[in-house]
Protein backbone atom coordinates (compact mmCIF):
# COMPACT_ATOMS: atom_id res chain seq x y z
CA UNK A 1 0.00 0.00 0.00
CA UNK A 2 2.24 2.50 0.76
CA UNK A 3 4.56 1.91 -2.73
CA UNK A 4 1.61 2.48 -4.45
CA UNK A 5 0.94 5.63 -2.34
CA UNK A 6 3.92 6.72 -3.36
CA UNK A 7 4.00 6.00 -6.93
CA UNK A 8 0.75 7.97 -7.43
CA UNK A 9 1.87 11.20 -4.89
CA UNK A 10 3.84 12.78 -7.61
CA UNK A 11 1.18 12.42 -10.26
CA UNK A 12 -1.31 14.90 -7.56
CA UNK A 13 1.15 17.84 -7.88
CA UNK A 14 0.33 17.96 -11.83
CA UNK A 15 -3.31 18.74 -10.78
CA UNK A 16 -2.93 21.29 -8.06
CA UNK A 17 -4.29 24.61 -8.53
CA UNK A 18 -1.82 27.31 -7.78
CA UNK A 19 -3.10 29.75 -5.37
CA UNK A 20 -3.15 33.74 -6.33
CA UNK A 21 -1.34 35.83 -4.28
CA UNK A 22 -2.90 38.69 -6.12
CA UNK A 23 -4.78 42.11 -4.82
CA UNK A 24 -7.44 44.39 -6.61
CA UNK A 25 -6.74 48.19 -5.84
CA UNK A 26 -9.52 50.49 -4.74
CA UNK A 27 -10.88 52.29 -7.50
CA UNK A 28 -7.96 54.86 -9.07
CA UNK A 29 -7.15 57.47 -10.94
CA UNK A 30 -4.13 56.67 -13.59
CA UNK A 31 -2.07 60.32 -12.96
CA UNK A 32 0.99 59.34 -15.65
CA UNK A 33 1.17 56.81 -18.61
CA UNK A 34 4.35 56.02 -21.03
CA UNK A 35 5.17 53.73 -22.83
CA UNK A 36 8.59 52.02 -22.30
CA UNK A 37 10.56 49.73 -24.97
CA UNK A 38 12.94 47.93 -22.94
CA UNK A 39 12.48 44.06 -22.31
CA UNK A 40 10.44 43.79 -25.12
CA UNK A 41 7.87 46.68 -23.90
CA UNK A 42 6.24 47.82 -21.22
CA UNK A 43 2.99 50.26 -20.31
CA UNK A 44 3.80 51.64 -17.22
CA UNK A 45 1.78 54.10 -15.45
CA UNK A 46 1.86 56.20 -11.95
CA UNK A 47 -1.60 55.97 -9.78
CA UNK A 48 -3.64 57.88 -7.23
CA UNK A 49 -3.44 55.36 -4.52
CA UNK A 50 0.00 53.49 -4.72
CA UNK A 51 -1.04 51.87 -1.43
CA UNK A 52 -1.84 47.94 -2.75
CA UNK A 53 1.07 45.26 -3.42
CA UNK A 54 3.80 46.48 -0.71
CA UNK A 55 6.11 43.75 -1.44
CA UNK A 56 6.60 45.89 -4.59
CA UNK A 57 8.25 49.36 -4.89
CA UNK A 58 4.94 51.53 -5.40
CA UNK A 59 6.39 54.33 -7.15
CA UNK A 60 4.79 52.72 -10.98
CA UNK A 61 2.79 50.04 -12.24
CA UNK A 62 3.96 47.96 -15.31
CA UNK A 63 1.78 45.87 -17.60
CA UNK A 64 4.31 43.49 -19.43
CA UNK A 65 4.39 43.08 -23.58
CA UNK A 66 6.51 39.90 -22.94
CA UNK A 67 4.18 38.25 -20.33
CA UNK A 68 0.96 39.34 -20.77
CA UNK A 69 -1.24 38.13 -23.64
CA UNK A 70 -3.87 41.02 -23.14
CA UNK A 71 -1.19 43.41 -23.01
CA UNK A 72 -2.80 45.77 -26.34
CA UNK A 73 -6.23 45.52 -24.53
CA UNK A 74 -5.08 46.59 -20.73
CA UNK A 75 -2.42 49.64 -22.52
CA UNK A 76 -5.38 50.61 -24.57
CA UNK A 77 -8.08 50.85 -21.60
CA UNK A 78 -5.42 52.37 -19.18
CA UNK A 79 -5.03 55.05 -22.13
CA UNK A 80 -8.83 55.26 -23.04
CA UNK A 81 -9.15 55.82 -19.05
CA UNK A 82 -6.69 58.14 -18.38
CA UNK A 83 -7.87 60.21 -21.20
CA UNK A 84 -11.45 60.41 -20.06
CA UNK A 85 -10.90 60.58 -16.59
CA UNK A 86 -12.47 57.33 -15.42
CA UNK A 87 -11.68 55.64 -12.47
CA UNK A 88 -9.84 51.95 -12.90
CA UNK A 89 -9.59 49.00 -10.58
CA UNK A 90 -6.28 46.82 -11.17
CA UNK A 91 -5.35 43.36 -10.28
CA UNK A 92 -1.70 43.41 -9.50
CA UNK A 93 0.03 40.26 -8.68
CA UNK A 94 4.00 39.63 -8.68
CA UNK A 95 7.08 42.42 -9.29
CA UNK A 96 8.38 43.04 -12.88
CA UNK A 97 11.02 41.06 -12.94
CA UNK A 98 12.53 43.36 -15.97
CA UNK A 99 12.61 46.42 -13.32
CA UNK A 100 15.29 47.01 -11.53
CA UNK A 101 13.46 48.55 -8.39
CA UNK A 102 10.77 45.64 -9.29
CA UNK A 103 6.69 47.44 -10.36
CA UNK A 104 3.88 45.38 -9.47
CA UNK A 105 2.84 43.96 -12.68
CA UNK A 106 -0.60 44.48 -13.98
CA UNK A 107 -2.45 41.54 -15.17
CA UNK A 108 -6.48 42.87 -15.73
CA UNK A 109 -8.03 46.35 -15.33
CA UNK A 110 -11.79 46.92 -15.37
CA UNK A 111 -13.39 50.52 -15.37
CA UNK A 112 -15.37 51.92 -12.21
CA UNK A 113 -19.34 52.60 -13.11
CA UNK A 114 -20.01 56.31 -12.27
Amino acid sequence: MKRAFQAILPAFALFTVPASAGTWTPPVDIEVAYAHSGHGGYGIFQISDASVNADCDPTWYVVSKLDNPAFSEIYALMLAAYTSGKQVRLWVEGCSPHTSDGYPLIQHVKTVPQ
